[in-house]
Parts: C-alpha cells; sequence; structure tokens
C-alpha cells in the first residue's frame, strides 16, 4: 500500500481547548451544551489543502510506473485513450486527488507526447479534463497523418492493375 509522506489528512478537528472550556456545560445545561459544541465544529471554516510537495510527487510517480507503463506518442502497445484510462483508473486506485494526478501526468510522458504537452496553453493544463481532450486532440492528428503517409508509401501497383486503376485506389487512400 501507498504511503505519502508529509501530506497532512484533513479532519474536522474539535474547537480549540479554550473554546471548549468555555462552552462547557453548567450544572443545569447538560443536554444543550453537546447541540452547541456540534454547532461550533460545523461553523469553523475547513483548512486549504497543502500543495503537492516534491516527495508527495516522486512517491506518487514511482507508484503509478509499477502498473502504467510511460506513453511516448509514437509506437505505445496501447492508444493514447487506453493509457488515460489505465491511469485515471490507478490514480484513483491511489487516491492521489486532482493535484496531485496533474501534477504527476507530465512526468509519465516521453517522446513526442512531451513535446505535445508542453506546447499546451496553461490554462489547459491546470484542468484535467482539459489537458487529456486537447492532448488527445493533437496525437490524433499526427497520428492520422503517419497512418496515411504509410498506407500511401506501400500502395505499389499490382502486375494486374492499369495505370488509371491504381490512380483510383490511391485516389480512394485516405486524404491527408
Amino acid at each position: 500500500m501507498l504511503h505519502l509522506r508529509n501530506r497532512r489528512i484533513l479532519r474536522n478537528n474539535p474547537a480549540p481547548r479554550e473554546a471548549a472550556d468555555a462552552d462547557a456545560p453548567e450544572a443545569g445545561d447538560a443536554e444543550q451544551a453537546v447541540p452547541r459544541m456540534r454547532a461550533a465544529r460545523r461553523a469553523a471554516p475547513p483548512k486549504a489543502p497543502i500543495g503537492s510537495t516534491f516527495k508527495d510527487i516522486k512517491s506518487a510517480t514511482e507508484a503509478l510506473l509499477v502498473t502504467v507503463p510511460k506513453f511516448s506518442g509514437d509506437k505505445d502497445e496501447d492508444t493514447y485513450i487506453q493509457w488515460v484510462e489505465k491511469y485515471v483508473l490507478e490514480a484513483n486506485t491511489l487516491r492521489l486527488g486532482r493535484p496531485l494526478t496533474i501534477a504527476v501526468f507530465p512526468r509519465l510522458l516521453t517522446g513526442s507526447a512531451r513535446l505535445k504537452y508542453d506546447s499546451l496553453a496553461t490554462e489547459e493544463k491546470t484542468d484535467f479534463a482539459l489537458l487529456t481532450q486537447a492532448l488527445a486532440d493533437k496525437l490524433w492528428v499526427n497520428e492520422g497523418k503517419d497512418k496515411a503517409m504509410n498506407e500511401l508509401s506501400q500502395a505499389t501497383i499490382k502486375s494486374s492493375e492499369s495505370v488509371i486503376k491504381f490512380a483510383k485506389r490511391v485516389e480512394n487512400l485516405p486524404r491527408l
């Protein structure tokens, strides 16, 4: 099980000791003391979460690399969509949270996928849904071009085929 160091667990802490002593029930006030203390706890604003530390990001990256391989965008076993699904599933299993999930994401990208990530706008990098969609759009365009170029480069005329038929067949191949 993964334990991230230096992570503060947010809890609804009871009121400070001085406030608890001030709200202490008097002899005949026992029935109303408990509801007042509960109301005081609910009224206290929750503490803001602390940002991810380097150790958190490093530990989360190492934990994710056990089950999710790095994605290069070139010749990976999985498509980008399948890889993102694995990434999200593992991040949820490890209970990383949104900020840590976004912080670890670029560390698992290499090659052309990392270059395309670096070219994204800052607004897209701060929201995980926008990030994955924008990166998918950039990767899909190049993937389609590569596939079309491969099909065109591998097209050869057959011995029983006329030049006109070959030209029509090449014309029907996917367009760039």
